[in-house]
């Protein structure tokens, strides 16, 4: 993805999400060229079982907390914005 023009824009996105019986997060590349061709991409997830101890706003910190360690990693290679 380094291989942009000076004309594309490249921008992280991070997701996180949960439910009573999991938690996940997915971080997104976002690559806009000049000619307006969008492309997403899934640079990275990752998916865990719930502990049914927790509450479902407990696992949604968790799971927010699983994007911006996902997001935190994915952008150190990445040359352009993470959001």
């Amino acid at each position: 993805m380094s291989s942009c023009s000076p004309h594309c824009i490249g921008k992280l996105h991070a997701f996180g999400d949960a439910s009573g019986n999991g938690v996940a997060a997915a971080v997104y590349a976002l690559v806009v060229q000049e000619k307006c061709v969008n492309q997403g991409l899934v640079a990275s997830s990752r998916a865990r079982l719930a502990k049914k101890v927790l509450t479902i706003p407990r696992l949604e910190l968790v799971s927010g907390h699983m994007a911006v360690n996902l997001l935190s990693n994915e952008s150190e290679p990445w040359p352009h914005q993470a959001s």
